[in-house]
């Protein structure tokens, strides 16, 4: 089962210098279904700290495959899932002899259940099996760690 993911990345200097510190970092990506947003760099790299940068939506997109895997083991297990909500953290570093990385990420989804809460052992299983079933956990070197609350 092959798919394909579509992601049109736009970026235009307009009437800005093109030199390191004065060029925008701004850009715009459009995705296959045609949804479309701004977005830059991290403020630490001279983009604009209002916008989304790619180590956000790496971390965003780690956060939302693991919910969406998780959601599915509960559907396919009859176990009713109210809310889920999660506030995650990416940390992006430099290690001796390595690349500047995005090295970690840690999951903190809070979970209401519709009906009996599964008892620790089995959340722990339905995390560890989301992990495991996460496509884009499967496709990175960056560790992620699930702290659920």
């Amino acid at each position: 089962m092959a798919s394909e993911h579509v992601a049109k990345i736009e970026w235009r200097r307009g009437n800005r210098e093109h030199s390191y510190p004065q060029y925008s970092r701004t850009h715009r990506v459009e995705y296959g279904g045609g949804v479309a947003h701004e977005m830059s760099a991290a403020a630490a790299y001279l983009g604009d700290a209002a916008l989304p940068n790619p180590e956000e939506l790496l971390v965003a997109a780690l956060a939302s495959c693991h919910m969406l895997t998780f959601l599915a083991l509960c559907a396919r297990k009859g176990i009713v899932v109210d809310a889920y909500d999660d506030d995650a953290r990416g940390t992006l570093e430099r290690r001796p002899g390595e690349k500047t990385r995005v090295t970690r990420v840690v999951l903190r989804p809070r979970i209401t259940f519709g009906g009996a809460t599964p008892d620790h052992a089995m959340l722990a299983s339905l995390h560890r099996q989301a992990h495991d079933g996460c496509f884009i956990a499967s496709s990175v070197t960056t560790e992620v760690v699930v702290e659920s609350r």
